[in-house]
């Protein structure tokens, strides 16, 4: 129902975006955002081998990687190109090509054809140069 999904787009965002603050506290902390960055991709390739068993755990599962992920690449691209926005930018660009998919898959029924592409293109921040406390 339009409710049901309104209901569940609201509660992967909040759980997305609340946790990229205490997320991001630890990549400062630990000063390990690849590891922060690559756990948010497990985790996101994990909820959707989870959305057969449970639709419910699989959200909690990608936002929390969505977290992860945002967390640590964009730790990635801030200090990539200090006092630049090239990093930041090329951190969020893609976004669109995930929106693109999704969308492709949802009215193609082709969820499964757009996960590996769609994991792919997150895992590019992991190949920026290294940073030195990366």
């Amino acid at each position: 129902s339009p409710f049901a999904l309104w209901f569940w787009v609201v509660a992967y965002d909040s759980i997305a975006i609340s946790l990229q603050a205490p997320f991001g506290y630890c990549v400062d902390r630990w000063r390990a955002p690849r590891y922060i960055a690559a756990a948010g991709c497990v985790l996101t390739g994990l909820a959707a081998l989870a959305c057969g068993l449970s639709v419910p755990a699989a959200l909690c599962i990608g936002a929390i990687g969505n977290a992860l992920f945002h967390a640590g690449g964009g730790a990635i691209s801030l200090n990539a190109t200090p006092q630049r926005a090239t990093g930041p930018g090329l951190f969020v660009a893609p976004g669109w090509l995930g929106l693109t998919l999704g969308a492709a898959a949802k009215s193609a029924n082709g969820a499964l054809a757009a996960e590996p592409v769609s994991l792919a293109a997150s895992g590019t921040p992991a190949l920026w140069p290294r940073t030195p406390w990366s």
